[in-house]
């Protein structure tokens, strides 16, 4: 719908960017505190706008809670689409607080979460990105968010067993490796409520399924690190090619990043200097990192890291594989890789330190 009201739309906060696409933000709107989403593809925001109307008007023949639309509102020529909700308050994300919750809490949530997904299924529904932070918790309620994540199966008829145990098994594959201490009470809470009675041999299958949804979610998310995202900014240019965290960025911080050798050489404790490294900590915006910087041995040596990944991609690569595993390690925070025309040159890695 068109909107002929002159509210202006102020903008409080960003809460999430998908560069190129759309943004999430939090402001004013006709003195009404609301969440807005702009989508500005110039090919897919009509597009996308309309997949998240679709799902939440599908989502209306259910008994699911939702957020409630506002108005739908386009920029002068058209130039972009508006979403605007009313935000919610006071609202918790499911994902923040299941971190907080002892055991018995976390089962009395997850059950919550489980009969919205056995009401979705009874629709027709299903929900492809099922993850606890598209899900806030309100005045004791469960809300249900990212409607353009809602697809309709079988003509509003219910899922299938096997389509049922699929989404089922993305849903518990978000907890990786405690996946296993969950499985139990999703299946036996979303049996009883649906009363489809599960057998042994579909039970196995949703084990092997989960493990799989594991593997392919780790290759997503590790494929993100190296591109520009909400939460990862992009280096690519002549001389240099890199990823560093956003959730660091300040002016202090990104004339460290222009210059790293000279915070290592002048403004570092140096911890190991050796013919192919250096290590520092470094203070940066009051807070501490570990620098650590690989350089070749020799001409041959970097002839051959022509045909290899750097250290400190690698560095970068699998810190992140073990904050997927659920392993205590450093906070990944950068890493950048220098070339000379061909040639690879130096490479930098950077995490937080904490003594």
């Amino acid at each position: 719908m068109q909107s002929d009201r002159t509210a202006k739309l102020i903008c409080i906060k960003i809460l999430r960017k998908l560069p190129n696409r759309r943004v999430v933000l939090s402001g004013l709107w006709d003195q009404i505190n609301v969440v807005a989403k702009i989508f500005f593809h110039p090919q897919k925001k009509r597009r996308d706008c309309a997949r998240e109307t679709k799902g939440l008007l599908l989502l209306k023949t259910t008994p699911i809670k939702t957020a409630t639309l506002l108005q739908h509102l386009q920029t002068a020529c058209a130039q972009s689409e508006i979403l605007i909700y009313e935000q919610l308050q006071p609202a918790i994300s499911v994902k923040e607080l299941f971190a907080t919750l002892n055991e018995e809490h976390k089962s009395v949530l997850l059950k919550k979460i489980v009969q919205i997904l056995v009401q979705l299924h009874q629709a027709g529904l299903e929900h492809t990105d099922p993850h606890l932070s598209n899900f806030l918790v309100h005045q004791d309620e469960i809300v249900l968010l990212d409607y353009a994540a809602i697809k309709q199966h079988r003509h509003g008829k219910a899922l299938s067993r096997r389509k049922s145990l699929d989404h089922l098994a993305f849903f518990l594959a978000q907890f990786r490796t405690e996946s296993p201490q969950w499985s139990k009470l999703i299946t036996d809470h979303y049996d009883q409520l649906r009363k489809i009675k599960f057998t042994a041999k579909e039970l196995i299958y949703f084990n092997r399924l989960v493990n799989h949804k594991i593997a392919h979610m780790q290759k997503k998310v590790l494929a993100k690190i190296f591109r520009e995202t909400s939460t990862f900014a992009q280096i690519k240019c002549k001389n240099k090619i890199g990823n560093w965290a956003k959730a660091y960025a300040s002016p202090e911080f990104s004339q460290f990043i222009a210059n790293l050798d000279h915070y290592l050489e002048n403004n570092s404790i140096l911890l190991e200097r050796t013919q192919t490294t250096k290590v520092g900590i470094i203070s940066i915006a009051q807070k501490n990192f570990l620098l650590k910087k690989y350089q070749p041995r020799t001409l041959i040596h970097a002839l051959k890291a022509r045909l290899n990944r750097s250290p400190a991609y690698y560095a970068w690569l699998r810190a992140h594989q073990l904050q997927f595993l659920g392993q205590a390690t450093a906070q990944p925070v950068a890493w950048l890789q220098h070339h000379q025309g061909l040639f690879k040159s130096c490479s930098y890695y950077l995490a937080e330190y904490d003594p």
